[in-house]
């Protein structure tokens, strides 16, 4: 299963020599964190969506992989990476469902109605968030 660490893990593997075109063997370098050459391979496209780098060849009989990085991926890294994303996201939320708790409690009987519709579809909304593409950066 692919996991935030795992996806930051990535992101900071991406980075830590500094090159900004090299090829990596995944069977090499990921095995201590878990990370196998499909996760590996599809953190890799997430990246390469979102613009961060280019993947440029796969190698699929020695598990290598050559990547061309992007400076918004330093951005992203020292923004927080994947956990800086999901905090700001799980925070805008909860400011989210503040507001209309307190918005519940100004209304009038009438419009409460209204404001329980929106809270429900927020509510669906929210149970979603963890299977809906996230493109923020």
């Amino acid at each position: 299963m692919i996991t935030i660490d795992k996806k930051d893990f990535v992101v900071t593997y991406l980075l830590v020599d500094g090159y900004s075109d090299f090829i990596f063997s995944v069977d090499d370098d990921f095995a201590e964190q878990d990370i196998t050459y499909d996760e590996c391979l599809m953190i890799l496209r997430q990246l390469e969506k979102m613009g961060m780098i280019e993947i440029v060849n796969q190698f699929l009989n020695s598990n290598e992989i050559q990547v061309s990085i992007n400076a918004s991926l330093y951005d992203f890294h020292s923004r927080g990476g994947f956990k800086a994303q999901e905090l700001i996201l799980s925070t805008k939320l909860e400011k989210l469902d503040a507001e209309l708790q307190l918005l519940r409690l100004q209304l009038e009987p009438d419009r409460l109605e209204q404001l329980d519709k929106v809270v429900s579809i927020f509510t669906s909304v929210c149970t979603m968030l963890p299977y809906v593409k996230s493109t923020m950066t």
